[in-house]
């Protein structure tokens, strides 16, 4: 029986998840909600559908972000590792879900105050895990020869 192959590199996974996580993590510091000349973004505070305060939905965001950047980088300098792969893409599914979270509630701040438009931070942030998502599973994907 002879040695495994060494682990494959998964550079393009990896940078997916690294450049997902970085537009997540930008992605809560821009609107994500306007009405009436002012802006919130995730760090500010929404509305939920029985009128109670959602604070700084965007803290979330940052957490998996950094969790996301952490992987990326574990896996582009370790190559394909099986249970980081599986980790990347678990959190980006989570990620993915508090990021419609983050759409819900600037959703239900605009049926609050009666009017606004959702802004493109929190739309950029699904796009963000949606990228780190993809590269998750290219990274997973990877098989040795």
């Amino acid at each position: 029986m002879g040695a495994k192959p060494p682990r494959p590199r998964v550079r393009v996974g990896a940078s997916l998840i690294l450049a997902g996580a970085i537009v997540h993590g930008v992605s809560v510091f821009l609107p994500w909600f306007k009405y009436d000349g002012n802006t919130l973004n995730g760090r500010d505070d929404f509305l939920t559908k029985d009128m109670k305060v959602l604070q700084a939905p965007g803290d979330f965001w940052l957490f998996f972000a950094a969790v996301l950047l952490g992987l990326g980088i574990a896996l582009f300098a370790a190559g394909r590792n099986l249970a980081v792969a599986i980790i990347a893409v678990v959190a980006s599914v989570i990620a993915l879900f508090f990021s419609l979270i983050g759409i819900g509630a600037a959703s239900t701040t605009r049926d609050a105050v009666g009017g606004g438009n959702i802004a493109f931070g929190a739309v950029l942030g699904i796009i963000g895990t949606l990228i780190a998502l993809a590269g998750s599973i290219t990274a997973l994907s990877k098989r040795r020869r």
